[in-house]
């Protein structure tokens, strides 16, 4: 693809799940493009949504809709999405088209999305608590996306590349705390190992899903920098989503 030419395009993007409430349309109707090498900020208070589109987009919000299924009070509902039947109105799950590098990623299989998540489309996390698992090392968790799409790839390589990125995000003693697990490293360390983790499969496209978000002022600034810098050094699309303006529009 040429430079400028539309890399991910939404067109009535719709994500539904289900409640104990009722359906809860939490994107309804979204249509956007980004291009290559663009950076797009999408604005958003909470709880509008922002981070279900994300999940849609990266193909995963189908298994959250699956798991609110068992939720809803709703008997026929249940039933729809059960039986994952297309024609019934509001059924939980996504629908609307995503197009990602000319391929709708509503149509494509698991295996298929499996081999484009991390590798050409990558997503840092909300939720700095959860986004990492604590029982393994930052090492070993900023491989796994070389290594599920490189299975021969060597250890000292895979080593190696790691601490690229972890210095390219300018992660503090990283060739020390390689091992370390993630309650060592404090909320904007955590922020830069996502970032690094997203990265270093070298994506057409990084989402970054409000990555300022329990940073404290000077922190915030820092990643901020780490972003511009992916941006800039990268030549990598990026969609930064957040609810905090000043965030958007630096």
């Amino acid at each position: 693809m040429a430079k400028g030419d539309p890399l991910l395009i939404l067109k009535n993007l719709r994500a539904y799940y289900p409640s104990k409430k009722g359906l809860v349309r939490a994107v309804d109707d979204v249509s956007l493009e980004v291009r290559e090498g663009e950076c797009v900020g999408l604005l958003g208070e909470s709880g509008s949504g922002k981070s279900s589109m994300a999940l849609a987009i990266m193909g995963l919000f189908e298994r959250v809709a699956r798991f609110s299924a068992g939720a809803s009070n709703d008997p026929d509902l249940k039933r729809a999405f059960e039986k994952g039947l297309p024609g019934v109105k509001d059924m939980p799950g996504v629908r609307g088209s995503i197009i990602f590098r000319g391929k709708d990623m509503t149509k494509l299989t698991q295996e298929e999305l499996i081999a484009i998540r991390g590798r050409e489309l990558s997503l840092i996390p909300q939720g700095l608590g959860h986004a990492l698992n604590p029982q393994h090392s930052i090492g070993y968790q900023t491989a796994e996306p070389i290594e599920v799409h490189d299975e021969n790839i060597r250890l000292l390589e895979l080593k190696r590349k790691v601490l690229e990125f972890f210095g390219l995000v300018q992660l503090a003693d990283a060739n020390l705390r390689f091992v370390m697990d993630p309650a060592n490293f404090s909320g904007g360390e955590s922020q830069r190992i996502l970032i690094a983790m997203a990265l270093i499969s070298g994506p057409y496209m990084v989402i970054a899903d409000e990555p300022t978000s329990a940073l404290d002022v000077t922190v915030q600034r820092q990643i901020m920098n780490v972003l511009k810098m992916v941006r800039d050094d990268f030549d990598v699309s990026l969609l930064l989503i957040s609810h905090d303006a000043g965030v958007i529009a630096e």
